[in-house]
């Protein structure tokens, strides 16, 4: 998959998109390393996100927030 990733990403002029639920046990370090856009859903693993909000700089309260006010409302 890594090497698929690249070669398509970066010698056909496509955006490649890759989705897995779980960011640390199927998402591979390569893949990630070659990524420029994340995109998250809030999970029921509290230290998943806790890691999640470590890896890019934010404190954990701050992602719930943001999950939260993206709820649009629901509960």
């Amino acid at each position: 998959m890594d090497r698929y990733f690249g070669y398509v990403s970066s010698h056909c002029n496509t955006t490649v998109m890759y989705a897995c639920q779980d960011v640390f046990s199927l998402f591979s370090p390569v893949i990630r390393r070659m990524s420029n856009v994340f995109i998250l859903w809030k999970s029921f693993d509290a230290a998943q996100m806790k890691i999640i909000a470590t890896r890019v700089g934010m404190q954990y309260d701050e992602i719930i927030n943001i999950m939260d006010d993206l709820n649009f409302g629901k509960k």
